[in-house]
Formats: C-alpha cells, sequence, structure tokens
C-alpha cells in the first residue's frame, strides 16, 4: 500500500506535537514514551528543516534531558553538545565568552573569583544583526547549562564548573537577569557548588534563583512549582553537606510538601525529596524516622525505575548508613556493598559519587577489625576525592582522617 503524501507542514506540525507531547510525558516521569516521541519529532524536524534549524537544537535538549534521568550519559551528552554548535553557528556573531570545546572544558582547574552579583550586572551586550526573538539563546543558554548539569552529574567536575559559569553569564547577557532560564543555571551552578564544597557561592545561587522564579509565578503558584521544591531540595542538600542539618530540614520539608501538591506522592522527583529529607534526619539521629521515609521513596522508586538504579543506589547507600546507626553492621555491610557495586555500573570506577560509598566502606571496614579491607576502600576513595574536591570540603577532610586512623592502627 502506498503512503499517504504528507505536506511539509503537518509534517512540522505533527513533529511539533510529538515534542509538547513528549515533555507531559517526561514531566509525568514516562520517559520511555517521552524519548519514544521525541526521537519522531527529531527525525521529522530534520527532515523538513534540516539538521541545523533551532527546532532541532530544541528537541535535542529536551531529548538529552530525558536521557539523562534515564542514566544515558553518553546520549546526553551527544544531544546537548549537539545543540549547543547548532546555536553556535546560528547565530550571526559568537562571542568570545561563548566559545566551548571539549578540550577547553577539561584542561584548568575553576577559579574561585567567579560572582554572581558580577555575572548577573554585566552590561547586555551588542545585538546588531539579531532578531528580536530570543529562541536561539535561549536554546544555546539551555544546552550550556543541561551540558554542565550533566557533566557534574558524571563526576567531572572541573568541567562542569565552567560551563555552569558561562552559562550563567550568558544567560543575563542574552536573556536578562529576571529570566527563568536564568534562574536554572543559577540553580545548576548552585548544585554544583554544594559538590564541591563552594557552600557560600551555592546559597547566594540558590536564593536568586529562588527570588525570579517568586517574580514570575508569584507566592500562590509558588506553592505548587516543581521548580521552588527543586530550590529547597537542592538548598537542604547543600546545608547537609555543609554540616548544618538543623538549618536543611526547613528547605527538605519545604520541598517534600511542594512536590507534594505538584506531582502527587508516586512521582520519582517526590521519591527524591524524600530520601533528601531522610538523610538530613538520619544524621540527627532520628533513625526510625528516616528508615520510613527511605523505604517509602525505595518503593516508588522500584515502581518507576525497576530494581537496579542509580537512584536506588543512592538509598541503599543511606539506609546502610541508618544501620550503621543502629550498630547492624553486618546489614551495613551488605547493603554498602550492594550500592558500591550498582554505583560502579552506571558511574563508572572513578566518580566521586561512588567514593563516598567506598569512603564509608573503609570506615565500617575498621569497625569490624577488617584493616586490609578498610586501606584498600580509603585508598580508592581518597584518589577519587583528592582529584575532584577543594582542600577544605570537609568529605576530603574526612577521608584523610580515616587513612590516618587506618595507618595508626
Amino acid at each position: 500500500m502506498t503512503r499517504p503524501l504528507i505536506s511539509d507542514e503537518e509534517t512540522l506540525d505533527q513533529a511539533a506535537s510529538w515534542h509538547e507531547e513528549a515533555l507531559s510525558l517526561a514531566a509525568g516521569g514516562d520517559l520511555i514514551a517521552a524519548s519514544e516521541l521525541l526521537d519522531r519529532a527529531l527525525a521529522a524536524f530534520e527532515e523538513v528543516s534540516g539538521a541545523e534549524h533551532p527546532d532541532v537544537a530544541n528537541v535535542l535538549n529536551a531529548r538529552g534531558v530525558v536521557a539523562q534521568r534515564q542514566s544515558d550519559v553518553r546520549l546526553a551528552r551527544s544531544c546537548f553538545r549537539r545543540a549547543w554548535r547548532i546555536v553556535q553557528r546560528s547565530r550571526l556573531a559568537p562571542r568570545d565568552d561563548s566559545r566551548t570545546s571539549s578540550d577547553a572544558d577539561c584542561t584548568n582547574d575553576v577559579q574561585e573569583t567567579f560572582d554572581v552579583d558580577g555575572a548577573l550586572g554585566i552590561p547586555l551586550a551588542e545585538r546588531e544583526g539579531y532578531v528580536d526573538d530570543d529562541t536561539i539563546d535561549r536554546i544555546g543558554v539551555q544546552a550550556l547549562s543541561n551540558l554542565g548539569h550533566l557533566e557534574r552529574e558524571a563526576g567531572n567536575w572541573i568541567r562542569a564548573g565552567r560551563l555552569l559559569k558561562r552559562a550563567v553569564r550568558l544567560a543575563r547577557t542574552w536573556l536578562g537577569p529576571d529570566d527563568l532560564d536564568t534562574s536554572n543555571a543559577l540553580n545548576n551552578l548552585g548544585m554544583w557548588c554544594k559538590f564541591t564544597g563552594r557552600f557560600e557561592l551555592g546559597r547566594k545561587c540558590y536564593r536568586r534563583a529562588l527570588t525570579i522564579i517568586r517574580r514570575h509565578c508569584g507566592p500562590g503558584k509558588a506553592r505548587r512549582s516543581p521548580d521552588v521544591a527543586s530550590i529547597y531540595h537542592n538548598r537542604g542538600g547543600l546545608e547537609h553537606t555543609a554540616g548544618n542539618f538543623a538549618a536543611g530540614e526547613p528547605f527538605a520539608r519545604k520541598s517534600v510538601r511542594i512536590r507534594r501538591r505538584a506531582v502527587g506522592t508516586t512521582h520519582p522527583d517526590y521519591a527524591a525529596d524524600l530520601g533528601g529529607l531522610a538523610a538530613i534526619i538520619a544524621d540527627q539521629g532520628r533513625a526510625d524516622e528516616a528508615e520510613s521515609l527511605y523505604r517509602e521513596a525505595l518503593t516508588i522508586f522500584e515502581r518507576v525505575l525497576g530494581d537496579d538504579h542509580y537512584e536506588i543506589a543512592v538509598l541503599l547507600h543511606n539506609l546502610a548508613a541508618v544501620e550503621v546507626a543502629r550498630e547492624r553492621l553486618d546489614s551495613a555491610w551488605d547493603l554498602y556493598h550492594r550500592a558500591a557495586a550498582m554505583k560502579e555500573r552506571w558511574l563508572g570506577v572513578d566518580h566521586p559519587d561512588l567514593a563516598l560509598t567506598l569512603h564509608n566502606l573503609a570506615i565500617l571496614a575498621l569497625d569490624l577489625d577488617r584493616l586490609a579491607d578498610a586501606a584498600m576502600y580509603c585508598h580508592r576513595a581518597l584518589a577519587i576525592f583528592e582529584s575532584n574536591l577543594v582542600e577544605t570540603h570537609p568529605t576530603l577532610l574526612a577521608c584523610r582522617e580515616c587513612r590516618a586512623e587506618i595507618e595508626s592502627r
């Protein structure tokens, strides 16, 4: 049977419809269906508009986000990089600070002189020769911020810092200081600050990001905004990492409350909020409450993601910490090993988050008088931490203390 001919306009309308439907599916947690629709939309846009069209870059951004949530780092990185290259070629006069290459991103360490106020206060760049529509600029900011966020999750923290700081500068330059994509770039930079120990810079990023969102949505919508929930989640995580458990708990509780209103109690983002709150509670000595929250989050993740996923590994790691607090050391040992094996499958052998589990295994091995195991796990963890963390980061300092304890035995 001959397939009926479809006009280019109809194809583009269909592609746009697939794109919008995919975004809704992804927001609801159906990542498999969303990825299939995005692939179809991408193929349709490429066929009609060409591989260099902004619509292609826009779909690539969305496809990369979904791939990242599915832990497909290679595909996500490819999508974000391709989207950014399309933006670079589409702009008539690329500016010096918009340049990025995989070589430049990973060669130099991140300096400590980045200033959020300065980044948001630089004058608007000249726009001669540009159309008033900021679509291509917006796609570019999103691609660069998404790529930095991905590299941070992948453990490439030096490269991530360079990309995320550049994304904040370009968001202000191209879109303005009160744009929602500026808020998103700040939020992503704040997460990087948490993992690398730049806590005060992270707090400033989150405060500014939250102010922008509130200006756009008002107090009523803010109480049901997933973006607000994410910022509170991340701020709670930052205070947790900094050791300010009591200060972090109100932020974590707000994230749970707002996310519940926004997406309900079966969404994986809600499960992540529960896990973040549980971690803060556990470190304040409330093991029973923490375990209950972890178990609820684990049920949601297993239903949505299956029983072998990075998010499952994070919860197993945290449940092991609860078992240690209860002095159930053999149970904790098994949970940490399951978490480490799962993290290694999903993240690779040199990721900082895997190092965190290895560090905890080293401490537990000391408690169990397994000195050879303790030395091995500590050595692996410390090598990873020293390549990624600033010298004052509490996790790096704790790992060095663990090494000193092992050497003194």
